[in-house]
């Protein structure tokens, strides 16, 4: 490689850098904007909305107070249908009519996308019928259900564990695992000493008498918290054992 396609190749490198950095800096402050509104915590409590879509549907829509029913704010966005009648004649077979903004349609279907495709991560799974716990027909379908809502999201060693109303989703690594409330028998909390921290990890018993092990990273060692408090409150202090130091079970 030559000085020439070296020097090139470290500017390019420089300028997308310098995007990164002005992209993330203009995103923090549309976030901390859209956080002194009133209705920011109801438009981060839809499901496949985060931090950048939020602010940036906030903005699009404007103040939502001008409009007087849900069907003026349909039509604002374009994604009405017009109407198509003539005599008796009435459509049934309609396209929208994209008379409104185009950025707030654009905002809306990255929303969507985002919904699918996780809607589609956990259909694949739940087809794939894995030998880890197989579920009812009536058990998946709640699943299904209660995924799309809005739930809590807390991280874990390499990945995230999901609170439902009724089952817990631990992804990492390892692929998915899908743990039935009503088949916890037990939950026991241990720490482990990482420098300064203590990192948890739950041992998840369940009514087979298989135990599942669900490790916290040292840099989200807080997390173990709030996931603790959830399993109390959802399945009674007498299933949780709160925990002691010892050695991890991981290495």
């Amino acid at each position: 490689m030559t000085d020439a396609i070296r020097c090139l190749i470290t500017h390019a490198v420089a300028q997308l850098n310098t995007i990164i950095e002005t992209i993330s800096a203009i995103q923090h402050e549309m976030l901390t904007l859209a956080s002194q509104l009133p209705e920011y915590p109801i438009v981060m409590r839809m499901f496949g909305v985060g931090p950048v879509l939020g602010p940036q549907l906030m903005a699009e829509i404007g103040d939502v107070r001008r409009f007087d029913r849900k069907q003026s704010l349909v039509a604002f966005a374009g994604v009405d249908a017009p109407p198509c009648q003539s005599g008796t004649f009435d459509s049934k077979n309609r396209h929208i009519s994209k008379r409104g903004s185009p950025r707030l349609r654009k905002t809306l279907a990255f929303s969507v996308i985002i919904v699918l495709a996780l809607v589609v991560l956990v259909t694949r799974f739940l087809q794939s019928k894995t030998e880890i716990h197989s579920l009812s027909d009536n058990e998946t379908i709640l699943l299904e259900q209660q995924y799309t809502t809005n739930h809590p999201v807390y991280k874990v060693a390499y990945g995230e564990i999901h609170l439902l109303h009724d089952f817990i989703i631990s992804r990492n690594k390892s692929g998915l695992i899908i743990i039935p409330l009503s088949r916890i028998e037990k939950v026991d909390e241990r720490f482990r000493r990482e420098g300064v921290h203590r990192v948890p990890y739950i041992t998840f018993v369940l009514d087979t008498g298989r135990q599942i092990l669900v490790d916290f990273s040292s840099k989200h060692y807080k997390d173990g918290e709030p996931v603790i408090n959830w399993l109390i409150e959802r399945i009674g202090t007498e299933k949780v054992e709160r925990g002691t130091e010892k050695a991890s079970l991981l290495r």
